[in-house]
């Protein structure tokens, strides 16, 4: 439940700011998961930009890219800079540098078309009309080689049906019990971050 105050998350918590718990906190070394929630949200920009990126894996170096520099990023230019950096580097081993950027900039292409796409979907589905998006994720997919890319919405489980005498817009601030989840509004930074990206490529 997100009001039982939990260890896990305030070890979390002070990993990220040890100054963030209060007097009640440090005293039952526990927060809520509403609270870790909120701070690690207000950190990344969440709350304005209903978007952030939480990880990418990749076939070069470590495989991974360290959450820490993710978190950093809280503009639309940054989400670029991440992606660009990380997700569609300049360089790859089996393509040659002129081919790189052709193939850079298909993939990003692609991805774009992908999210304008699912941004009417879901604009238009009573599904998502009447329905909470709580924990849904974008999964952003690339091969530079191929030059092939895609996005997809994932993690469903959380999904749930918003009250009958309640009508939510995807847009609003979130605030308890409001049921609003950001959904066209993520998928809007989302698909701005790639308009960006491609901008530059």
């Amino acid at each position: 439940a997100k009001s039982k105050p939990r260890p896990d998350l305030y070890k979390k918590m002070i990993d990220l700011d040890p100054t963030a718990p209060t007097e009640e906190e440090r005293a039952a070394e526990a927060c809520t998961k509403y609270r870790w929630m909120s701070l690690n949200d207000s950190l990344t920009n969440m709350p304005k930009h209903a978007f952030r990126i939480d990880g990418i894996a990749h076939s070069g170096g470590s495989g991974a890219v360290s959450k820490k520099e993710l978190k950093a990023a809280t503009t639309i230019s940054q989400f670029a800079d991440n992606i660009l950096l990380y997700f569609l580097p300049p360089t790859h081993p089996k393509l040659h540098e002129d081919d790189c950027l052709d193939q850079r900039r298909q993939v990003a292409k692609q991805i774009l078309a992908d999210l304008k796409a699912l941004s009417a979907t879901v604009r238009k589905s009573p599904f998502a009309l009447r329905h909470e998006f709580v924990g849904c994720s974008l999964l952003f997919i690339a091969d530079l080689v191929s030059g092939m890319g895609s996005a997809h919405i994932i993690d469903f489980a959380k999904v749930t049906p918003v009250p009958k005498d309640i009508t939510i817009d995807h847009r609003s601030p979130w605030v308890m019990n409001n049921h609003e989840d950001g959904l066209f509004v993520g998928v809007e930074t989302a698909i701005a971050t790639w308009e960006e990206v491609l901008s530059r490529l």
